[in-house]
């Protein structure tokens, strides 16, 4: 049990480094999007009707989140890192709710995914990134579904239904393997650290202690 608490504080330090990794790349890719936006001017509220798909917001959230763990280090533990988790995700899920046409859910299916995939690297464990994954994956597949019963045109039939329905979970399995995969491999990198501590401080425990029976003798 030593052991494992001692890995699990080891692994709750690499979050914590994560962490701060992504408050600095945030700052860098919210001041790419501050300088690209200036540089391009602000669209005209026609062409952007939804700000909650606007990614200078959710870099901003991200970042500032971080920013607070990093000052707060005593805040960053893992229950807060799972709530940070699922409260990304289930940004994500809302600004699927939020899209006007089934045509922009597909558009912007892909940058959701390469966001599920980076929370779920940098902060999820296997569990919670697998019930999330399969949530948003729900979410988006049954307002694909209400979008295609809904057509009065035939534009879309019970084909491109379940091949959008396949693609969602294949890319929610390959996020959860992958996370999976790294999250054990992490595991065992600390238990292998920890037994090598554990093993010095033992090998230092018994020096001291034969060093002390020793001069016991000698002193005899």
């Amino acid at each position: 049990p030593k052991i494992v608490l001692l890995a699990r504080k080891w692994r709750l330090e690499s979050k914590r480094s994560v962490v701060e990794t992504m408050m600095h790349l945030g700052a860098f890719v919210l001041l790419f999007l501050l300088v690209v936006r200036w540089w391009d001017g602000v669209p005209e509220d026609e062409h952007f009707p939804h700000p909650g798909n606007d990614p200078v917001s959710f870099v901003s959230a991200i970042s500032a989140t971080c920013m607070a763990f990093t000052f707060f280090p005593r805040c960053c533990t893992r229950h807060s890192i799972d709530l940070l988790h699922a409260a990304s995700i289930a940004r994500i899920c809302w600004q699927a709710l939020m899209e006007p046409t089934v045509y922009t859910l597909v558009f912007n299916g892909r940058g959701w995914t390469a966001q599920r995939m980076v929370l779920g690297l940098a902060l999820g464990n296997p569990t919670l990134t697998c019930i999330l994954n399969f949530t948003f994956s729900c979410v988006t597949s049954s307002i694909y579904a209400q979008a295609g019963s809904a057509d009065a045109a035939g534009l879309f039939g019970s084909g491109h239904v379940l091949w959008y329905i396949f693609d969602e979970l294949f890319a929610t399995t390959v996020v959860s393997a992958i996370v999976y995969t790294l999250d054990t491999s992490s595991r065992s990198e600390a238990r292998a650290s920890v037994m090598v501590k554990v093993a010095a401080q033992w090998e230092a425990t018994m020096s001291s202690i034969l060093l002390g029976i020793c001069d016991a003798v000698v002193r005899l």
